[in-house]
């Protein structure tokens, strides 16, 4: 009687303690849905009532939407998925680089994004039966972000964000952080965080590019919330937000200031390591072999449409190179010529590239740079050394991943609105924050006494000269 009694007050406990979330899963690409949805499903899991509200574009089966949560799919119309596919999109278009065709693709995601937010907040039977559910919580990227306007609309008035891109400099200010060109990249630049005076030159320019299409964006969606009857003003959603779940780690990660607004989960959507099967244990295993190398370039860019020049290289690098094991996820129709110490198998879902430590853009790639900069890594040691030592840090950080997912969400539901995360100066014009104008007060205050001085000196100075002139 004592054990079942226990077990009633612990369930009721665990009750009181859980919460109803909503989750905004945007029709972005996979990693993104895969990010919001293992967050949907680490909640549920641990006790939670968590929906996943995803308008969808393709035909992907529920489980990629999220494994353990509810789901409520909203059907997009035929015509609008047509324009979202990424059978329209040529990520292997050489130009995808430059800074015009990267505005021309904003454009055209974001007039779509903006579409299907327009169509969400407009059905009304779907607004009044997410109002009925009475969430205490929505979670919604900050990239698709009609999640924010979808919230106000169903009178979610608690907020997280979250972010499968990390953070970028467009999103400092909203997060109370600096943004800084000198030392933090824009996403437009191809620099590190290692910059000499003209990529900073450039980087500063860009990130002025960067922030008016930001602004642009945020734009189109307030228009969108207005229409709709919803805060108009991405600036209103502050007051709703203490965290943002960033798709980051900080030991890989370009360091910059930062606040405690903002919680590393990168790696949240990696599954522990099953056992390998016997057909990839012959392959690693194999004692004449000096190692692997893993290629695997993403659910956008099909390997069927793969340029013959970058097949050429990866054939070429394959057959220089009889020793390393080559793994190379395809298409499932795509095709390959024989080679001994290359292995192919269907792409099935997308793969975030990680520890990348040589990057070579499709513009440079060819037979000799993809050659040389593996022969760079495979007989310089010091790659393998500075790649272990991350992994180490990334794999053994104090806090668990799904432990700050948990206590972080549960933290924040609990206590609603923490002013205490602030920071009041976020307030302050730029003459202010950057204490141009007490540096400017100090500085003709500086002035003015040493005006000061000099004229008390020639004063002193004139009254002793006359003094001894009185005198003689």
């Amino acid at each position: 009687m004592q054990i079942k009694l226990l077990l009633m007050l612990l369930s009721s406990l665990h009750v009181a303690d859980s919460y109803k979330i909503l989750v905004y899963s945007a029709p972005l690409s996979f990693s993104h849905m895969q990010f919001v949805g293992r967050i949907a499903d680490i909640l549920q899991e641990a006790g939670h009532d968590v929906t996943v509200f995803h308008p969808r574009r393709e035909m992907l089966p529920e489980s990629a939407i999220s494994t353990a949560a509810k789901h409520a799919i909203f059907e997009l119309p035929d015509e609008l998925k047509d324009k979202m596919s990424t059978k329209n999109m040529d990520f292997w278009d050489k130009n995808t680089g430059t800074v015009s065709f990267q505005l021309k693709f904003v454009e055209a995601f974001t007039q779509l994004q903006v579409e299907v937010c327009d169509l969400v907040l407009s059905e009304n039977r779907t607004m009044d039966e997410l109002r009925n559910e009475h969430f205490d919580v929505g979670i919604t990227e900050f990239i698709g972000a009609c999640g924010f306007g979808l919230f106000d609309r169903i009178g979610v008035n608690h907020i997280i964000v979250a972010s499968a891109v990390g953070v970028s400099g467009t999103m400092n200010n909203f997060f109370d952080m600096p943004n800084l060109p000198s030392i933090t990249p824009s996403f437009l630049s191809l620099f590190t965080d290692k910059m000499n005076f003209i990529e900073r030159t450039i980087n500063f320019i860009t990130a002025r590019i960067a922030d008016s299409i930001s602004d642009y964006i945020t734009r189109r969606y307030e228009n969108v919330w207005k229409r709709h009857g919803a805060l108009p003003k991405l600036e209103d959603y502050r007051a709703k937000i203490n965290y943002i779940l960033s798709n980051s780690d900080e030991f890989l990660h370009f360091p910059q200031p930062t606040t405690a607004k903002v919680v590393h989960i990168g790696g949240i959507t990696i599954p522990e390591a099953p056992q390998l099967t016997e057909e990839f244990q012959l392959v690693m295993e194999q004692k004449d072999r000096a190692g692997v190398v893993y290629i695997s370039l993403g659910s956008l860019v099909p390997t069927t449409k793969m340029p013959t020049y970058f097949r050429e290289a990866i054939f070429h690098v394959a057959r220089t190179f009889p020793q390393i094991t080559f793994l190379w996820k395809t298409d499932v129709n795509d095709t390959v010529p024989k080679i001994p110490n290359l292995h192919t198998f269907p792409n099935a879902r997308l793969v975030e590239a990680k520890n990348t430590t040589i990057v070579l853009t499709k513009e440079d790639f060819n037979n000799q740079t993809f050659e040389a900069a593996l022969r760079q890594i495979v007989e310089d040691e010091s790659f393998s050394i500075r790649a272990k030592r991350l992994a180490s840090l990334m794999l053994n950080k104090p806090f668990p991943l799904k432990e700050r997912l948990l206590s972080t969400v549960e933290f924040s539901s609990k206590h609603g609105k923490i002013e205490n995360l602030d920071i009041y100066g976020t307030n302050f014009n730029i003459l202010q924050y950057y204490c141009i104008d007490v540096i400017a007060f100090l500085a003709i205050l500086s002035a003015l006494s040493l005006i000061f001085s000099v004229l008390l000196c020639k004063l002193c100075l004139r009254k002793t000269l006359l003094r001894k002139m009185k005198e003689e």
